[in-house]
């Protein structure tokens, strides 16, 4: 994926309120179980999985398997380096 569509997928990622808090979620509890993630929130577990599936394809969060139990944590991808080198894409810095 470029740096491009990293870029656009994590905006659209970020636009969703709900997906907003669902990654919140991820980051207060490094290290917790998806069931845990989904029981925070008072929507459908497929719904959750859904944002999930979103956050972890833009690359802000990454699941591995444990066992039968699936963790889900924040990547270590600096959006903030992202945003930067785009505005200066976009004030013809680059």
């Amino acid at each position: 994926m470029s740096d491009e569509q990293q870029l656009a997928a994590v905006f659209f990622a970020l636009s969703d309120g709900q997906r907003r808090r669902v990654l919140q979620e991820v980051a207060r509890r490094p290290e917790a179980r998806v069931t845990e993630i989904c029981e925070a929130f008072s929507v459908s577990r497929f719904a959750v999985m859904r944002h999930l599936n979103i956050l972890e394809e833009a690359g802000l969060i990454e699941r591995e398997a444990v066992g039968r139990e699936r963790r889900v944590r924040l990547t270590d991808w600096k959006f903030e380096d992202a945003i930067q080198n785009w505005m200066r894409q976009q004030r013809g810095e680059c």
